[in-house]
């Protein structure tokens, strides 16, 4: 650990400049690639799995790749790729979860970057075709669906066969023979320690679809509640207008009825006749005029009611 880096950050931002970012050639790829599955293969044979392959447990000496934190999956420390593996069924060996951070790995060799998805079904065209094919078979869906290549399988590969017989003169790992003996009891617990390891990865693989079987199942319901809500609140919004149209139409009606009565149907003669005599009879008289105005007013005024007389 490097002082002054934070735990939580990336390993590349940790150890390394992530403003360069530089891929390794097809060469240089093909030449530790192989190293690695000699690794892993090595590690296999011994019934030892190692479960967390990835470029931060890489080390590069004398162009040769060494393999660290072996020990990790035997103490039941997650994977860095374990939120990936966890959403993959078929991942559920020691060797197929080797495989697919090899994958992975190989993928961030090739292109400077991890992964983002669980599975990648597209590439760019400038790298080799041998190449696309090894990432194909780590990592395509296609592949993650049905079964992972084997470590055998891998190293048989062309992209890997051809760097083997362009080595240089290097020594390889089949050239440096290592010895590495345990006892049996040792072997039989790590044989435990895989079983229980891969049992817990499908055991913890379940429990994310059902989780995620569950979240699908309260959207569903959730989108078929809020459908029933929306349709009660347009029933409730048409009964209410409804109610109110039919509360307000009668008395618009009755209104203009009562305001509005339809004529009888009079002849035009009797109308003209009737008009005449209408007019005559209820004629308004004419008013007076000023000066009989000011005489009516002066003799209201000067009547005297002592002059009055009552009638027996």
């Amino acid at each position: 650990m490097l002082y002054g880096t934070n735990y939580n950050k990336h390993y590349l931002s940790k150890y390394g400049n992530p403003k360069i970012k530089k891929p390794l050639t097809s060469g240089q790829i093909a030449h530790y690639g192989l190293q690695i599955l000699q690794a892993l293969k090595f590690l296999r044979d011994k019934d030892i799995p190692h479960g967390h392959l990835h470029p931060g447990n890489i080390v590069i000496e004398n162009q040769k790749a060494l393999l660290l934190d072996i020990e990790n999956s035997i103490f039941g420390a997650p994977s860095l790729y374990r939120p990936q593996i966890l959403e993959l069924k078929r991942v559920n060996t020691s060797e197929a979860v080797d495989v697919y951070s090899f994958g992975c790995t190989l993928y961030e060799m090739t292109f400077a970057a991890p992964l983002e998805n669980s599975t990648c079904d597209e590439f760019p065209t400038e790298i080799s075709e041998d190449l696309e094919s090894v990432l194909r078979l780590c990592l395509s869906s296609e592949s993650l669906k049905h079964k992972l290549p084997s470590i055998e399988y891998l190293l048989s590969h062309p992209f890997f066969t051809r760097s083997r017989a362009l080595t240089n003169g290097l020594a390889s790992h089949e050239e440096c023979r290592i010895h590495l003996k345990f006892p049996l009891s040792l072997k039989e617990n790590l044989r435990r320690a895989i079983v229980e390891m891969e049992e817990r990865l499908k055991s913890d693989q379940k429990s994310v679809r059902y989780a995620k079987r569950e979240m699908r199942i309260q959207e569903i319901l959730s989108s078929e509640e809020e459908m029933r809500k929306q349709k009660r609140r347009l029933k409730k919004r048409d009964s209410v207008w409804k109610s109110t149209s039919s509360l307000t139409d009668p008395r618009s009606c009755s209104a203009s009825t009562a305001s509005s009565p339809t004529p009888p149907h009079i002849p035009a003669e009797k109308c003209e006749s009737e008009g005449r005599s209408d007019t005559a009879v209820t004629s308004a008289p004419s008013p007076l005029p000023q000066a009989g105005r000011t005489a009516l007013l002066s003799a209201i005024c000067a009547f005297d009611k002592s002059k009055l007389t009552r009638v027996q």
